[in-house]
């Protein structure tokens, strides 16, 4: 400790939380199941998804949050994340996308949408 830390009767902090990385968030990945063309897992692929993304980040995350502005780096690993999880058939989309939260908005507005319309019509 310093002089100063001490004369203050400052406990020095742990270290802090290490910054999310790939390797993390692959390992977390491999448990969310892809998600398929027709959206039929959506729902399921939603929670796991943003389980391990909240795993990686570490702290909470909400992607149907109108009012989320993610960080550079988080936005980085959402993009990631996308392309690791979606099918060969969805990812042509995604790639065109700036961002991964407008990757995300996309693949949700199509999935959202269809589940709601299925509604409708049974």
């Amino acid at each position: 400790m310093t002089q100063l830390a001490q004369s203050a009767n400052v406990t020095p902090l742990g270290p802090s939380p290490q910054p999310p990385n790939s390797t993390t968030l692959h390992r977390l990945l491999q448990s969310v199941p892809k998600l398929e063309v027709n959206g039929a897992d959506f729902q399921t692929w939603l929670v796991m998804f943003q389980q391990a993304l909240s795993g990686t980040l570490l702290r909470p995350i909400n992607l149907r949050d109108k009012n989320i502005n993610p960080s550079e780096v988080e936005d980085m690993f959402l993009k990631m994340a996308l392309m690791s999880t979606i099918d060969d058939g969805i990812k042509v989309g995604v790639v065109k996308c700036k961002t991964g939260l407008d990757g995300f908005q996309l693949i949700s507005d199509t999935f959202t949408l269809r589940t709601q319309t299925g509604r409708l019509s049974s």
